[in-house]
C-alpha cells in the first residue's frame, strides 16, 4: 500500500482511542493528491502549521494520529 490507495480496515473503539485493524486495499493509487490536498486545506483553514515537505514514509509502517487531529482534518 501506498500513499493514494484507498484502503477499508476494521476499527475498534477503545474509549477515546480508535484502533484500525486489517487494512485491506480496495483500490491502488485511486486518490493520489488527497494527501497533498488535505495538508493544504488545513494550512489554508489554520489548523496545520506551514512546514516543509517532509519525504514519503517508506517503511510501510504504522503512522499514529491524535485523534483530535484527526477530527479537525475530517472538516477540512
Amino acid at each position: 500500500m501506498t500513499a493514494g490507495d484507498l484502503v477499508e480496515f476494521d476499527l475498534r473503539d477503545g474509549g477515546d482511542m480508535r484502533l484500525a485493524d486489517a487494512p485491506r486495499l480496495v483500490m491502488h493509487d485511486s486518490h493520489p493528491t488527497l494527501s497533498s490536498d488535505l495538508k493544504r486545506a488545513g494550512v489554508r483553514l489554520g489548523v496545520l502549521p506551514e512546514a516543509a515537505p517532509r519525504a514519503v514514509n517508506t517503511s510501510h509502517s504504522a503512522n499514529v494520529i491524535p485523534l483530535r487531529e484527526a477530527r479537525v482534518a475530517a472538516y477540512a
